[in-house]
């Protein structure tokens, strides 16, 4: 009787641990949670995509004949008007009269006259702009159709959005865009060039968007990368929860929602709009409902976190 008593003993044990272990590992898991109150509010859905810097128009500057750059008034970065002299170089006949008296030790006369016979030649900018790349150096020999310097009339992120989405992006839209070498900044656009012909990229239909910076334009360089976000739609008053609120389960769509009396519990949802933070609700939830987060869903400056005991 006393061993029969053992073994039905031992199983129940053993359950009862497991038991404990479990609620001790979901107790564990909701510690790392943060309560989010469901508030009512505007909401704007945007594209995202992939982005780059690139001049609008890069427009080379070449000698028409060959010769030596004496000197470089610009450097990279430098704005320029149309017409404005870029470098002044000498033509290979200059070049060869000069050296030759050197050589000879010609008379500083004899070398004016050269000079003046032969005048140094400009080379001007042929449009408003801005120096993005200058490839000559004072003494370097250049030739005839030689890339000597690349002017951009203004730089602007460009980016392809999906079919589906191209019917909701029109120009003037406003967009916003983050550089990956300033993560912690995002900056406002404005789209101001919408492409009419399509593109095929991993074999999804893409229309090419360009955007104008309106804020930092200073900090953007030919060949950055961005993030893109175009606005596409702002819904008013509508209620939303952070986008890793949601959980999909066996089907179904559910939050972890934390009741004003007993413990936290799955609630379905039938979910709206969704943008690169949050996804709006349209049944399920109401107005100061609190639901369980992770910590890392909530942005710094969210004001809608709130302690629930």
């Amino acid at each position: 009787m006393v061993a029969l008593i053992v073994i039905v003993a031992l199983p129940l044990s053993i359950w009862g641990g497991v038991r404990y272990l479990k609620k001790k590992a979901e107790a564990k898991k909701l510690e790392k949670l943060i309560p989010f109150k469901v508030v009512k509010g505007d909401f704007v859905v945007k594209t995202q995509a992939a982005g780059t810097v690139e001049p609008e128009a890069r427009v080379p500057v070449m000698p028409t004949f060959g010769g030596r750059i004496e000197e470089v008034l610009v450097k990279e970065g430098d704005a320029v008007k149309k017409g404005a002299v870029l470098a002044w170089m000498s033509s290979s006949e200059r070049v060869a009269l000069l050296d030759s008296a050197k050589v000879r030790g010609a008379s500083a006369e004899e070398q004016k006259m050269v000079e003046e016979a032969y005048r140094l030649i400009p080379m001007v900018s042929p449009i408003d702009g801005e120096v993005i790349k200058r490839a000559v150096e004072p003494g370097q020999p250049v030739s005839p159709n030689q890339n000597a310097f690349f002017i951009s009339d203004r730089l602007i992120v460009k980016t392809f959005v999906d079919e589906s989405d191209i019917a909701k992006i029109r120009t003037g839209q406003r967009a916003e865009f983050v550089l990956d070498a300033y993560l912690k900044e995002r900056y406002e656009g404005r789209v101001v060039s919408i492409a009419y012909d399509s593109t095929l990229q991993n074999n999804v239909t893409v229309y090419e968007v360009k955007l104008q910076p309106v804020t930092g334009a200073n900090k953007l360089r030919a060949g950055m990368t961005a993030e893109v976000y175009v606005e596409i739609a702002k819904k008013k008053n509508v209620l939303y929860v952070p986008k890793r609120a949601i959980k999909h389960k066996e089907g179904d769509t559910v939050v972890m929602l934390k009741p004003k009396e007993g413990p936290v519990k799955e609630q379905s949802v039938s979910l709206g709009a969704s943008n690169e933070t949050n996804t709006e609700i349209l049944k399920g939830l109401s107005l100061d409902d609190t639901v369980m987060t992770p910590s890392s869903s909530i942005p710094e400056e969210d004001t809608h976190v709130v302690n629930v005991e």
